[in-house]
């Protein structure tokens, strides 16, 4: 019983090195992970009307910046491969409008054609349109567990 027991165990660990050493392969990781997504936001606001913006995920806070009409701001990331709950969102502000979107939510947005490696906002008055011209809505609902700007959670 301990022999095999013994087997076992050293079977499995010399298969998960095995794992773990084409994890690294390349020195970059290569199995268990996603593709990177660059998300890029172009401010389209009319008038010559500079777009405030403020992004970050549960982990990452991606700092404030404020984009010229057609300026871009962009980032690059990796989906998570096990939990699929990578959440990126931001808060648009310009004259004395406050807004705020989702700007990848990970189940809405991996398999989709034109958020599968990059993803391009246009950001409008109205809300945010992706490259092949679909808008969405700002969000209406804001006070989301796990979505906070400055350590406070957003409201509308």
């Amino acid at each position: 019983m301990t022999a095999s027991v013994s087997k076992f165990v050293l079977l499995f660990s010399m298969l998960l090195i095995v794992l773990v050493a084409l994890q690294f392969k390349g020195g970059e990781s290569s199995s268990f992970q996603n593709d990177k997504v660059t998300l890029t936001i172009t401010n389209t606001l009319q008038n010559n009307i500079q777009l405030g913006l403020h992004c970050q995920s549960k982990d990452d806070d991606l700092g404030v910046h404020t984009l010229r009409t057609s300026q871009s701001f962009a980032f690059t990331f990796r989906p998570n491969y096990f939990t699929i709950d990578t959440l990126y969102f931001c808060r648009f502000t310009w004259a004395s409008e406050v807004h705020y979107f989702d700007v990848y939510v990970q189940r809405r947005d991996f398999e989709s054609d034109d958020c599968r490696h990059t993803c391009d906002y246009k950001i409008k008055e109205s809300g945010p349109c992706r490259g092949g011209g679909h808008c969405f809505p700002w969000n209406k609902n804001v006070a989301v567990e796990g979505r906070q700007f400055d350590g406070k959670k957003y409201h509308s």
